[in-house]
């Protein structure tokens, strides 16, 4: 039997080497594997923690002359059982049993993220799943049972289940494709394949959500997007394009996406403000705050919320409080209003101060204002909300409310 000098064995075994160097053996700690006692400790220790390169590392020691037939009868006699037990489920994974697929299927996944599964056995588990899936009976199968295999397969990140995953994922137009369009393109960008990006790209645009997939493909999918962007015509699919940045973009965007923000389409601007929101672009902000004045709510809605975030926190009491000279300048209005005694007086206060009113965050500012500063503010505030944006309806209350919410529609 040659020596090991454990500072000269690979590094990845040193460890093991170690502990068996200071196991109780004929030689004692000495900083070598010089006895046979030793190497079977070390065998045992190794094989017991690193099942799939147990093999490999009996064939280090055997190399230096150390003989552990007694290991290698142990591993072979466990890896038989496992087989055995592994084809049992993958047979019962293709059954036509009832359950008997959905029983197999947890104790399959299991082995395949055991480390200690052999990697041979583990590519049977990855052919079993890619097999199951391309026989998917098309209105048969539970949901969540071929969701659990595509996660598998993305979870074992093996190229072999590329062509299963984008048939799922819509490529191949599988009819049934599309609940499972989201799972399937996040398993391929797992996997890692680039050349997927382009396909998930071209999903995309034919509504198939896709996103969580680019999102492994960042350095393809931002340039690509990009390109898209500026050649498409079409509102709808600039939509898409638009979204996707949000997610696969970064700050370096922030020009493309706040020149969105013209586009007269509110579907793009909304779009555009969602994405700014989603990438934090500090850059916008000042845009964003223009835009809570726009008379479209859905607007100023995202426009708000895409600060929210920015800012990251909640920005409503910063949006809707108003700096103490415009709040007292409201507590004064509100008193002429009410002290008027009528419509023509009314209205003409109004004229004067309509534009405290209509400021900043436009009907939904004031009508938060109302409710907080005169009585029963909450049907006023809604019924200022209400008219605001209808311009219609019977109104009804004090002489106050009747001229705020007939004033609204002004906003």
């Amino acid at each position: 039997m040659a020596e090991i000098i454990i500072e000269t064995a690979p590094e990845k075994y040193r460890k093991f080497l170690r502990i068996a160097d200071a196991h109780e053996g004929l030689t004692g700690y000495d900083g070598k594997i010089n006895d046979n006692s030793e190497a079977l400790n070390a065998a045992e220790n190794f094989c017991s923690q690193d099942r799939p390169r147990c093999s490999e590392f009996l064939e280090f020691l055997e190399g230096s002359g150390y003989a552990l037939p007694q290991i290698r009868a142990k591993i072979d006699a466990a890896d038989n059982a496992l087989e055995k037990d592994i084809k049992a489920q993958i047979e019962k994974l293709s059954s036509s049993e009832y359950k008997a697929p959905e029983e197999a299927l947890p104790r399959l996944i299991e082995w395949l993220i055991d480390a200690k599964t052999p990697d041979m056995l583990k590519g049977r588990i990855i052919d079993a799943f890619i097999e199951r899936l391309s026989n998917a009976k098309d209105l048969l199968d539970n949901y969540d049972f071929i969701r659990e295999i595509i996660v598998a397969l993305g979870n074992a990140k093996n190229k072999k289940a590329t062509q299963v995953l984008l048939k799922f994922a819509g490529y191949t137009g599988y009819m049934h494709s599309k609940p499972f369009s989201k799972v399937s393109a996040e398993a391929l960008g797992k996997i890692g394949d680039a050349s997927v990006a382009p396909i998930l790209i071209g999903l995309l645009l034919n509504d198939f959500d896709v996103v969580e997939g680019l999102k492994y493909f960042k350095g393809q999918a931002k340039p690509a997007l990009i390109g898209l962007l500026a050649k498409e015509k079409k509102s709808e699919k600039k939509v898409l394009i638009i979204e996707a940045l949000g997610e696969v973009g970064d700050d370096s965007l922030s020009l493309i996406l706040i020149e969105c923000l013209k586009n007269n389409d509110p579907k793009i601007r909304i779009a555009a403000i969602d994405a700014l929101g989603d990438l934090k672009i500090i850059a916008a902000k000042s845009r964003l705050l223009e835009l809570l004045k726009s008379k479209n709510s859905e607007i100023r809605h995202a426009a708000r919320e895409s600060l929210g975030k920015i800012s990251g926190e909640d920005i409503e009491e910063e949006l809707y409080a108003p700096p103490r000279k415009i709040s007292l300048k409201l507590s004064e209005a509100l008193r002429l209003l009410e002290k008027a005694k009528s419509d023509k007086e009314r209205s003409a206060i109004w004229r004067k101060t309509r534009t405290l009113f209509c400021q900043r965050a436009g009907d939904e500012y004031v009508a938060t204002f109302i409710f907080r500063e005169i009585p029963k503010g909450a049907a006023t505030a809604q019924l200022f909300l209400e008219n605001s944006r209808q311009g219609k309806g019977a109104i009804k209350g004090g002489k106050l409310t009747v001229s705020l919410c007939k004033e609204a529609i002004k906003c």
